[in-house]
């Protein structure tokens, strides 16, 4: 989906839309070779994307016995934009309580709790937000943060360039597909016919020129010339990115 507005915020994501959609493009981004069908409509597939280098950047991968301080571990995910908070309750924040860090990642359902012994990860469960009760064990796992927070044209990229390159792309109902392009596209024509009347030197010179030194004769029935000039641009504009083409003929 498209990272929409939080209903009950204009400054915050959907949370749910973001999970599903930093999931798929951490999927995409893996090496795996399996087949798979991706479902999704014009407004997500034109909204920016971060390139596989920056959401590698944004990613931290924990294992069971990993060697890792437990200091760093907490700047890392500070320089990653999560908010340390006293009770893990939304994706983006994490919690610190003894030798046990609490984090909810934008790549996860639910939030998972990393329990250190000195510096070293000994277990990783998932836990439930109302009861704060941990269940399930994992071996490893992959914080993801705001894939977002921080977009430019250093690190964008699309859908097209995460997919495989002989994938099949089906299209459903054109007129739709149409009318919400028009949303982020802006087509302008420009025609323009221009006519100019031969010069008195073109039309009447006999001799030498004087600056040049060459030897012209004019023609006195030499007719107006006339020029037709078409230019056509493409503008697709969305949020802050903005990109334009346009052809020329003369």
């Amino acid at each position: 989906p498209e990272s929409k507005k939080d209903f009950y915020s204009d400054h915050k994501s959907n949370s749910y839309d973001l999970l599903q959609r930093t999931g798929l493009i951490d999927f995409l981004n893996s090496k795996k070779e399996q087949s798979y069908i991706v479902v999704t409509y014009i407004k997500a597939i034109c909204e920016n994307l971060i390139d596989k280098n920056e959401f590698k950047r944004r990613s931290i991968e924990l294992n069971i016995n990993q060697s890792i301080s437990f200091e760093g571990l907490n700047e890392e995910l500070f320089d990653l934009d999560f908010r340390r908070e006293d009770f893990v309750m939304e994706p983006g924040e994490f919690a610190v309580r003894g030798g046990i860090i609490d984090i909810f990642p934008f790549s996860s359902q639910v939030p998972y709790r990393i329990e250190f012994f000195g510096d070293e990860i000994s277990r990783i469960r998932a836990f439930d937000i109302e009861s704060q009760r941990s269940d399930k064990n994992f071996e490893s796992i992959k914080i993801v943060s705001n894939i977002l927070i921080n977009l430019d044209k250093e690190n964008i990229s699309n859908i097209f360039q995460m997919i495989k390159k002989n994938c099949l792309i089906f299209l459903e109902d054109i007129e739709i597909i149409s009318d919400e392009l028009n949303d982020f596209l802006d087509l302008d024509f420009g025609f323009a016919n221009v006519e100019r009347a031969p010069s008195s030197i073109e039309m009447f010179m006999n001799g030498a020129h004087l600056a040049t030194g060459r030897f012209e004769v004019g023609n006195v029935n030499l007719n107006a010339e006339t020029s037709n000039n078409l230019d056509v641009t493409l503008n697709f504009k969305n949020g802050s990115f903005y990109a334009t083409a346009t052809a020329f003929r003369n």
